[in-house]
């Protein structure tokens, strides 16, 4: 059963998607997460992505690209204050390192 399959007839969900830059955005399944985000954004769907930092900024075009415009998001284990770039954000002082698990948003 496809993601399609799973997703008709259902108004509320959200979609989580893992190592997103490893789904080619002009495939069937990159181009159902870009509907469902288009759509989600006056439905009550949604779709969640994740990613290395490096990875998800190179994307400009599909789901990654039109995720990344909403510039909602959180940042896990920053490495350098250049990864609020994805977001088009500052990052504040302090917000690299730290423990394990504390997110920047």
């Amino acid at each position: 059963m496809g993601l399609r399959e799973l997703l008709d007839g259902r108004e509320r969900y959200v979609v989580v998607v893992d190592d997103a830059e490893l789904i080619n955005p002009d495939g069937p399944l990159g181009t159902l997460l870009e509907e469902t985000l288009r759509t989600g954004r006056d439905g009550e769907h949604g779709l969640i992505i994740a990613g290395t930092t490096g990875d998800l900024s190179t994307a400009y075009r599909g789901f990654v690209a039109e995720t990344r415009k909403s510039r909602t998001g959180l940042l896990l284990s920053v490495q350098s204050p250049a990864d609020g770039d994805l977001f088009t954000v500052r990052l504040p002082r302090g917000a690299v390192g730290g423990p394990p698990g504390r997110g920047c948003w």
